[in-house]
């Protein structure tokens, strides 16, 4: 039965985050925040060195609310346990349960930026987040939770703080 099971190294890992980042829409909001290219290269650093993280993150939570049975996705009722499951990044002031719903929407109603791949498409559920915007989704929540923390502070330090909290 898993004869055929190809356990995760890392050019699996490489390859996988690569197409991830490609299908997001991360590159788009960091800019549109005023990061820099060098700013842009530091979070895709970052997030390469936590994909496996990531990755197991997704593939645990999104197990329990398959959409159809078939598609492994997320929910927002298992995106809130992954929220609650994670002390100290809800501080209820920049960061709640209500923008990271509005969030989660906004994130959903975004498809993959690849043109040629109308399967990831069709296969992205409504109501359901898979895993390329589960990435976006750190990264809205990350911007939200530090970079509005940080209007305060010039703008510099606000794409550090976002750099730092990715």
């Amino acid at each position: 039965m898993f004869r055929l099971y190809i356990k995760d190294n890392s050019k699996l890992l490489n390859d996988c985050f690569d197409f991830d980042w490609k299908c997001s829409k991360i590159e788009k909001l960091l800019t549109s925040l005023g990061c820099t290219a060098y700013d842009i290269g530091d979070v895709y650093e970052g997030m390469r060195f936590f994909y496996p993280n990531i990755k197991n993150t997704y593939k645990h939570f999104s197990s329990f609310t398959p959409a159809s049975g078939i598609i492994p996705c997320l929910g927002s009722n298992s995106l809130a346990e992954i929220i609650m499951h994670t002390p100290g990044l809800l501080d209820r002031v920049n960061l709640n349960l209500s923008k990271i719903d509005l969030h989660f929407v906004s994130t959903n109603a975004t498809r993959c930026q690849i043109k040629e791949l109308e399967v990831i498409k069709q296969m992205n559920p409504d109501k359901f987040i898979i895993r390329y915007q589960f990435m976006e989704l750190l990264v809205h929540m990350a911007k939200e939770r530090y970079a509005i923390k940080a209007k305060a502070k010039n703008k510099v330090s606000t794409d550090l703080t976002i750099v730092d909290a990715i």
